[in-house]
């Protein structure tokens, strides 16, 4: 790829193949080691422009830049392009679990959930992929590597606290590790209440007594797992310590970006702004822009309910 993007005369030669056969010019992208998103956007270029390539190659200007290990790998259809293939399939649910919890409103509860789903596609995909068994062995070491780093026993409480979970997904050990992390976390609140909460957790674990009642179990399915506990759970007290769990977030993605707000309101040219000034002019203009998305999310919402709206009438004319 980086062959042909340094080239102009390439770069040209392939444009012009695009736009011949599928009327659309599709670029090359190159990986950033610091970005997983931009690694699988690298593989979709190149599965896009897979025919383009493969005439390029035999083109017989192509010959002429293009070295011949270079046209073997493009031709190559059963060794080169299935591995891009199948590893554009694994990365998908990887760098789809990464934005989601890289988010303005990241779930600490879905952590779990992320590495059950991703450890379920690597199952699914590996057995049947062209990859080494070296290959796969060093995969699955990452995975579990990354796993054991990244995964802790709060994030097995939150997940067990989300009614939408209850730590379905998670292991017999894991259920145990969160419980402890819930129990030692009612002691530290208050010695006193650690009865009342221990208590708790079993009915709502059981659905039984208060978390039985048909209204509270429904409302868990369809309402934001925090403002469950503050609003439909009010006065319990295992209620207060899961909002104190499922309020971390899971990941610093979003306070990173606010300091790169800041970076831009507190500027070399605009050095003498005190910090408690730059700090309320950081805090307008983040949150600002999250307003900004909000709308802009409301605004596609109503519009595909409208389609949806248009589609019924059109086709109740129809009949």
């Amino acid at each position: 790829m980086k062959i042909i993007n340094n080239s102009h005369a390439l770069r040209a030669k392939l444009k012009r193949i695009q736009k011949e056969k599928t009327h659309s010019c599709i670029a090359l992208k190159l990986p950033v080691r610091t970005r997983w998103g931009s690694i699988l956007a690298c593989f979709k270029s190149l599965l896009e422009s897979k025919s383009a390539l493969k005439i390029l190659t035999v083109e017989e200007d192509g010959d002429k830049v293009l070295d011949q290990k270079l046209s073997t790998i493009i031709l190559d259809e059963k060794g080169f392009w299935e591995r891009v293939d199948i590893m554009t399939k694994i990365f998908q649910s990887i760098v789809k679990w990464i934005i989601l919890l890289e988010s303005d409103d990241p779930k600490i509860s879905e952590v779990p959930e992320a590495f059950k789903n991703i450890n379920e596609s690597l199952i699914e995909l590996l057995p049947a992929s062209p990859l080494t068994n070296q290959e796969k062995k060093e995969i699955k070491t990452a995975f579990a590597k990354r796993k054991g780093m990244a995964v802790k026993f709060i994030h097995f409480a939150a997940n067990l606290l989300d009614p939408k979970f209850k730590g379905e997904s998670l292991s017999s050990c894991e259920q145990i590790q969160g419980l402890e992390f819930i129990e030692k976390l009612s002691t530290i609140m208050d010695a006193s209440l650690q009865k009342s909460i221990l208590k708790e957790l079993a009915e709502y674990r059981a659905t039984e007594g208060f978390f039985a009642i048909p209204y509270v179990s429904k409302s868990a399915c369809t309402v934001d797992p925090i403002v469950w506990w503050k609003g439909t759970c009010f006065g319990s007290n295992l209620g207060k310590l899961a909002v104190k769990i499922l309020s971390m977030p899971a990941s610093t993605a979003a306070t990173e970006r606010s300091f790169s707000t800041y970076g831009f309101v507190h500027s070399a040219r605009r050095n003498r702004l005190t910090v408690d000034r730059a700090g309320m002019l950081t805090y307008v203009a983040h949150n600002l822009k999250l307003m900004r998305d909000c709308g802009r999310k409301n605004k596609i919402e109503s519009v595909e309910a409208d389609d949806d709206y248009l589609d019924a009438i059109s086709d109740t004319e129809s009949d």
